[in-house]
């Protein structure tokens, strides 16, 4: 019997527990999707990519029908979604896979993430065991290293911290060394933070490098900083390192020690902070101008988030930082991360419809009131108006802001 003569509700098309072969091909082909081939069910079953099927004999068809369990259909059409994109080795299949959400074997996507962590932190590893106990040591070996060959970064976020010390190559290789010696247990005395020195002091390239600086500076005309309060960014070092999270030879075990919903947590927290926060720090740079209020670095990764590399690369990020953080202060600041990413989504959607408008909120953040005209002000205000009114759900937030 061809699957064109099956209906629907025909047992021999599956149960609510599986889905039978010629069905599958069927649906698929109905959708527009790419039929895989046999070889390719089997690799990607062999890769827990998909169920393991199995064969039955049905009543008035000739030979044996191949079963998949329920769900296969919608699985196939999101692989070939992912690899339309572009040809996909397995592993990133996979990871691909269950960012989306799918259900998936978490223990190779935990070995990849193990293995890139460990990856990253090779070399500094080797430098932290020789010098074990000896933070100046390991200090000057981390930098002797990153002097070598030392070319302009290439990686966006190393890029971003240069040109936050103001493209001073010195300032980032003691950005390098400063990090090196706390990580190694060194203690820097308080009184050297504030002596009185042409050169910046550690605390100042500390926070100038993580974009503190730019946080307590960066300000919209009339409005307070993004960061008005005092913080003591050698005492937040401190306590990182004292969790043991910027040990390079302790990260790669506190990602493989991840259990299953570490790490679905640890994607969910991803997605939220890039894709909310990412979009409002990305659309606020058009305007403001890079790194804005000090949140380039998550400009950078929400341009990048397409790339499954930097997904893995936050994902492994959120592991460690949920090692060093308790759960309730992370929950806290990913509730309100969850507020502002429609916000954030929906600043982007404006500055991306409104290029006049834009333009003009340029001038009004650099030079304040005197940087545009009444007739300026006029338009952005009823341009922002009516976008809200198409928008109630998002008018009613910034009621409550």
């Amino acid at each position: 019997m061809e699957p064109a003569d099956l209906e629907p509700s025909d047992t021999r098309l599956g149960t609510p527990a599986s889905e039978a072969w010629p069905w599958i091909r069927e649906a698929l082909t109905a959708r527009g999707v790419k039929v895989p081939s046999k070889k390719e069910r089997r690799r990607w079953s062999q890769a827990g990519l998909l169920g393991e099927p199995w064969q039955e004999h049905l009543l008035d068809v000739a030979g044996s029908t191949t079963f998949y369990p329920a769900g296969t259909i919608g699985r196939i059409v999101a692989i070939q979604r992912i690899r339309s994109a572009s040809r996909r080795r397995m592993d990133t299949l996979r990871f691909e896979l269950w960012w989306q959400g799918e259900e998936v074997d978490r223990a190779p996507i935990r070995s990849t993430l193990t293995s890139e962590v460990a990856r990253w932190c090779k070399e500094p590893a080797a430098l932290y065991e020789q010098h074990r106990g000896d933070p100046a040591g390991f200090a000057d070996a981390l930098e002797r290293l990153a002097h070598d060959g030392y070319r302009k970064p290439r990686a966006a976020p190393l890029r971003l911290v240069l040109w936050r010390l103001g493209q001073n190559v010195e300032d980032f290789f003691s950005f390098i060394n400063l990090i090196a010696y706390i990580a190694a247990g060194g203690e820097l005395p308080r009184d050297a933070l504030h002596a009185e020195s042409a050169e910046r002091t550690p605390e100042q390239i500390l926070a100038g490098a993580i974009g503190v600086t730019r946080a307590r500076t960066d300000v919209w005309p009339g409005a307070e900083p993004v960061l008005n309060e005092p913080l003591d960014v050698l005492a937040v070092f401190e306590e990182l390192a004292d969790a043991g999270v910027l040990d390079p030879t302790r990260l790669p075990s506190l990602v493989a020690e991840a259990v299953d919903d570490d790490l679905d947590l640890a994607r969910d927290r991803g997605r939220t902070l890039i894709e909310g926060l990412g979009a409002a720090a990305a659309s606020v740079e058009r305007i403001r101008g890079r790194d804005a209020f000090g949140f380039g670095y998550l400009a950078v990764l929400f341009r990048k988030w397409a790339l499954p590399r930097v997904r893995r690369q936050a994902v492994a990020v959120l592991l460690v930082a949920a090692r060093a953080l308790p759960d309730v202060c992370l929950e806290t600041l990913m509730t309100t991360i969850s507020r502002e990413a429609s916000l954030g989504v929906a600043l982007g959607e404006f500055v991306r419809s409104h290029p006049d408008s834009t333009s003009a909120m340029r001038r009004l953040a650099r030079e304040g009131p005197d940087g545009i005209d009444e007739a300026e002000a006029r338009r952005i205000q009823e341009e922002m108006t009516q976008f809200l009114a198409e928008r109630p759900e998002l008018a009613r937030q910034l009621e409550l802001k």
